[in-house]
């Protein structure tokens, strides 16, 4: 998902329960200056464009992890 897709999420009535993966997992806030949140949409492009953002999902999905680990304990 990338900040249009948080758009109309929000303008659906999330509000501020909606955030970017990237966004999410580093405790950021989309409008934070010089920070790359989204993830690459990969459609279209060959096995290396998929791996490389599987490996971009991996590590936001690690760090939202260890994120959410630390605020509950």
């Amino acid at each position: 998902m990338g900040p249009a897709h948080l758009q109309v999420v929000r303008a659906l009535g999330a509000g501020g329960k909606a955030a970017v993966l990237g966004a999410f997992a580093r405790g950021l806030r989309e409008e934070d200056p010089g920070e790359e949140l989204s993830v690459p949409d990969p459609f279209g492009g060959d096995d290396g464009i998929y791996e490389e953002t599987f490996g971009i999902l991996e590590h936001y999905v690690m760090l939202a992890i260890e994120r959410m680990a630390g605020e509950g304990g």
